[in-house]
């Protein structure tokens, strides 16, 4: 390459990576450069600020807004969870007032009987419940006839359901008190048997 060849690239070369006469950034950042090097907004909001072009003035005050709605909203938060305690242990409170449909209507059927009447029906209630606790060990027609006269006939007594419960018991044949005794036994776990391996013997896979 001759001297005068070399001299036309160097000042080509020169010519590319000066500024132009008058360029009013003479090879400084430009503006938007040093917004975009400053900018501290992460996600979303820094997204914006590039996409937005925001100035750095913006930019400082979407992050002191950031801040203070982050406040505003923990303080929100913990005024909403207040009243929501508040209106579900009202709801409790008023669940529990909730009316009670079957008492409002047999309160309703029970104007209509006599005191004697009452009393057996109360009794009848007895007999269902005992005849109820004892059901799997399938009673006989006999045996609920039987226990059905003797309940009615306790009415409203306060010792009804020990003496309905003595009742039942006579009532059954020896099988049936076998089998009850048989299912008052607390179940037995059964525990799975460990298998044994000879000593040095690998486990199988």
């Amino acid at each position: 390459m001759s001297i005068y060849r070399f001299l036309a690239v160097a000042v080509m070369a020169a010519a590319v990576t000066m500024p132009a006469a008058g360029d009013p950034t003479d090879g400084k950042p430009t503006t938007r450069e040093k917004k975009a090097g400053k900018s501290a907004l992460k996600g979303e909001y820094g997204a914006m600020a590039k996409v937005c072009d925001l100035t750095a003035e913006q930019q400082e005050k979407v992050q002191a807004a950031l801040t203070t709605a982050d406040a505003d909203a923990k303080a929100q938060e913990a005024e909403f969870k207040k009243k929501l305690e508040a209106a579900q242990k009202a709801l409790k409170d008023l669940q529990a007032q909730k009316p009670d449909r079957g008492k409002i209507v047999m309160a309703k059927v029970e104007e209509v009987l006599t005191p004697e009447q009452k009393a057996k029906y109360v009794g009848y209630r007895l007999y269902v419940a005992t005849a109820g606790k004892y059901a799997k060990l399938n009673l006989t027609k006999e045996q609920k006839s039987a226990l059905e006269t003797f309940c009615v006939g306790l009415g409203a007594d306060p010792e009804g359901k020990k003496k309905a419960d003595e009742k039942a018991l006579s009532l059954l044949t020896d099988e049936q008190k076998t089998r009850l005794a048989d299912m008052s036994k607390p179940r037995e776990k059964h525990a799975g048997k460990a298998t044994t391996r000879p000593a040095g013997a690998e486990a199988p896979k």
